[in-house]
């Protein structure tokens, strides 16, 4: 798979929660500690009424024990085939998420970027991130501050602090700013900036859409400058 398409998913989308690990666990355990308690206290009985002759129950008393290994045995390989088979749907289907995720955001031209607050780095860079910043996306999954190098400079530290507070509030953001790329000159680029919370409502995540508005900013200093000028003689308004 291409570095650029890989993604990271959280641990608690691939693997069960802990309840859930303990749920899994109680599903094979239980039973079997259940019907073990009830085989110690009740299968003496139950050989004492099918077989009421004393000679003929001592006699069965050591396949009582073989029996016991067999059914317990027997259940637990059905109890486990039942939870792998379950434990395989879900690796399966996460499998095919995965596969038409990548398949959907590489056919995006825009930035789409996944960002990690707890570890501090990017855990996706979508193939868009070549198209718009023209730099590998590679390179951002290596370097965090890959994107902020095509920003001007005397711009970054007002849009790093637009950008924190937002993350610090856990509200979404929209941002315009600069970029140069080496075979050109600036582009325009209006970010899109969408916090995922965990269950405390602390940010988790941090998705990122960036696209090319120059054309937009292009129109809008053109109707600027007719708005401030004289359309004959192209002279300032008074």
């Amino acid at each position: 798979m291409d570095e650029a398409s890989r993604i990271e998913y959280p641990e608690s989308a691939i693997l069960p929660s802990r309840r859930r690990a303990w749920l899994s666990v109680r599903t094979v355990c239980l039973p079997y500690v259940l019907f073990g308690f009830a085989w110690v206290m009740f299968s003496d009985q139950l050989l004492v009424w099918l077989v009421p002759e004393k000679a003929l129950a001592e006699a069965l008393q050591p396949w009582k024990g073989v029996l016991f290994v067999l059914m317990t045995g027997s259940l637990l390989f059905l109890l486990t085939r039942s939870h792998l088979q379950a434990t395989h749907r879900i690796m399966q289907r996460l499998k095919d998420n995965k596969q038409q995720f990548r398949e959907m955001t590489e056919r995006i031209r825009e930035v789409f970027a996944v960002y990690d607050l707890r570890k501090q780095r990017f855990s996706y860079v979508a193939p868009g991130y070549a198209t718009l910043w023209h730099r590998r996306p590679d390179s951002l999954l290596a370097q965090r501050f890959d994107w902020l190098r095509a920003i001007p400079v005397g711009e970054r530290r007002q849009l790093l602090k637009q950008m924190r507070s937002a993350i610090r509030d856990g509200r979404e953001i929209s941002l315009e700013c600069r970029v140069r790329r080496s075979d050109e000159p600036f582009i325009w680029v209006r970010l899109h900036l969408y916090p995922i919370l965990d269950g405390g409502g602390q940010p988790l995540r941090l998705v990122i859409l960036g696209e090319d508005i120059s054309q937009e900013m292009a129109q809008q200093q053109v109707l600027h400058h007719q708005a401030r000028h004289d359309p004959l003689t192209g002279l300032p308004n008074r």
